[in-house]
């Protein structure tokens, strides 16, 4: 992993790097974020910063599989599951909260779950990645070490990426998805303004005219691997394209990796403004925000 990415991890994230350096060598259970291409993006950035501070980990998925764990250091993946709109990770945590062992949880996107919060034991260290997160789980987490912290995918070594793939055969799956998932060829959007907003349950509004959820499209997974091909076509995209218009946080982060402007939107919950202004704003000059941010209403109430 590029030494300048690291040096800008640590640098950024100085509390989570030394929980890291301190697991060097040893073997914990990490639960990726289920999901999209997005999900995809933040579980290879994860894999290359675990794999750079040593640690041996067993990828873990279930409820069930959080069941069958004994005391020992658990890491939940970052992103925005543990939100009242979807309840996988909320769903593990709830079965490792009364199991004894420490937990990680990764920067995270937290609002609701007051209850299983508040259970949340001192053995527990909870990562959010924007401001109201971090005021949210602060109220309802009392006995939790309650840190702030930045979206893991913008710590994605790109060259890294680029190497532990295949690279026919990721160029092969990224022709074919964007053929049979938007009838278009990777030479159609060469050079092309492109909208990327988002379908689903945070869907704010989609303009009239073209429109690709790419996040949808190159979903591959969150398994070591997968994951890698997910990050790739969603970095590939980014590259061939002029600018992106988007409410998808990751494709958003993608363009400021390889330095395609990209205008962000909101999310239905305010997720893409409040990493936008922790994490974004000054740090990727080249990425702007554009209309209302969700966020402004939430720290009124905080």
């Amino acid at each position: 992993m590029d030494q300048l990415i690291v040096d800008r991890f640590e640098r950024e994230n100085g509390e989570l790097a030394a929980l890291l350096r301190d697991l060097t060598g040893e073997r914990v259970a990490y639960f990726p974020n289920p999901g999209n291409a997005g999900d995809s993006l933040i579980a290879s950035a994860t894999y290359q910063l675990l794999d750079r501070y040593g640690l041996r980990y067993d990828v873990l998925h279930t409820p069930q599989d959080a069941s069958a764990l004994s005391g020992q250091v658990v890491i939940l993946g970052g992103g925005g599951n543990l939100v009242p709109l979807y309840h996988g990770m909320a769903a593990i945590a709830e079965r490792l909260v009364s199991g004894g062992h420490s937990v990680i949880l990764l920067p995270h996107s937290v609002r609701g779950n007051e209850e299983l919060l508040a259970r949340m034991p001192a053995s527990w260290t909870l990562f959010c990645r924007e401001i109201q997160s971090w005021r949210h789980v602060q109220r309802h987490a009392p006995s939790c070490n309650v840190r702030l912290g930045h979206d893991i995918g913008l710590y994605l070594d790109a060259d890294m990426l680029g190497d532990s793939v295949d690279p026919d055969a990721a160029e092969q799956q990224f022709r074919s998805v964007l053929a049979s998932g938007a009838k278009l060829t990777p030479e159609a959007i060469t050079g092309k303004a492109v909208s990327c907003m988002r379908h689903g349950a945070e869907r704010t509004s989609v303009p009239a005219g073209p429109n690709y959820d790419v996040s949808v499209l190159f979903a591959t997974g969150v398994d070591p691997g997968p994951s890698d091909i997910g990050a790739w076509m969603m970095l590939e995209f980014a590259r061939r394209v002029s600018q992106v218009t988007t409410n998808r946080l990751h494709i958003g982060v993608a363009a400021a990796l390889v330095g395609t402007p990209v205008v962000l939107h909101d999310n239905s919950y305010g997720k893409v403004s409040g990493v936008f202004l922790n994490s974004m704003r000054g740090r990727f000059p080249h990425v702007t925000f554009a209309g209302e941010m969700r966020t402004e209403a939430v720290f009124a109430t905080t």
